[in-house]
């Protein structure tokens, strides 16, 4: 009997021992995430999914940015497994990366003084603007509305 089985037996071993050559090690069981400012959305989206990932034993550890541009510049550089990033960003910040979907819409609100009357963004032409701060997703925004509009070179 060990005539027989023995050889199998051994070659199935052997076979296992090639294979095990070029497995892919077990996913992590830490993950880093760009999330924004602490008390933004994207930092409570984050906290939800530290509970449901804490489940499964993966610790999910935040890190705090200015916004979506520096998200994307911690994923370019490896410095974070995943990121929370403004629908837009990535393609204007020329990222080559793919979205994994959408959590919501994201209005961008304009606010101005009740003594100036404005229908359009060029009726704020001349006036100062608070546009977001570097590295945010906000302030590549409002650039980009600011120069579609003739008001920044």
């Amino acid at each position: 009997m060990l005539k027989i089985y023995g050889p199998a037996v051994l070659l199935t071993l052997l076979a296992f021992g090639v294979a095990y050559q070029f497995v892919d090690p077990a996913p992590p069981r830490q993950l880093t995430i760009a999330t924004g400012s602490p008390e933004g959305a994207y930092t409570g989206f984050a906290e939800r999914y530290r509970e449901l990932l804490q489940r499964e034993g993966i610790e999910l550890r935040l890190r705090h940015t200015h916004g979506s541009l520096e998200n994307l510049g911690l994923l370019a550089t490896d410095e974070v497994d995943a990121a929370f990033v403004q629908g837009g960003t990535e393609q204007a910040a020329g990222a080559p990366l793919l979205s994994l979907g959408s959590l919501y819409y994201e209005p961008a609100w304009l606010f101005y003084r009740a003594d100036r009357v404005a229908e359009r963004l060029t009726d704020l032409e001349g006036a100062r603007v608070a546009i977001g701060v570097p590295g945010s997703g906000t302030l590549m925004l409002a650039r980009t509305l600011l120069r579609d509009n003739r008001m920044l070179a």
